[in-house]
């Protein structure tokens, strides 16, 4: 993907004019970004992997939405099960208890959180601008 990228730069001669790259957090496009700075540095070209990247930010809300889903799913099935499992908490989510801590629910307030967060994600997805 490297070399592609970096083909495409140089036969367009935007290398210099090269300012950001959007991507996933995928570790392919990580490694392949590292490796574009390596190519632009041999060119002479300042270009730094670390603050021109900019991680895809729906990618990262839709992560973050499911992993809050798994969480709310595991604690309702089996709370006492749910603090154990390593995957669902790799980030030191709080429990669902945790989270409400009076231990109500209330179904219609998440609705209109989850209804929300929705318009936001089509709005932002809707725009080229945004």
């Amino acid at each position: 993907m490297t070399e592609i990228v970096y083909n495409i730069l140089e036969e367009f001669g935007i290398k210099e004019k090269f300012f950001c790259v959007i991507t996933d957090n995928m570790n392919n496009n990580l490694l392949m970004i590292k490796e574009l700075n390596k190519l632009l540095s041999n060119d002479d070209i300042k270009w730094d992997y670390k603050t021109q990247h900019i991680s895809y930010l729906i990618h990262i809300i839709n992560l973050k939405i499911q992993k809050f889903f798994k969480i709310i799913i595991k604690d309702i099935e089996d709370p006492a099960n749910s603090v154990d499992d390593d995957d669902v908490y790799s980030d030191d989510f709080p429990s669902f208890e945790d989270v409400f801590m009076d231990n109500v629910f209330d179904p219609v307030s998440f609705e209109v959180i989850l209804d929300k967060v929705h318009s936001i994600v089509k709005s932002i997805h809707g725009s080229s601008f945004r």
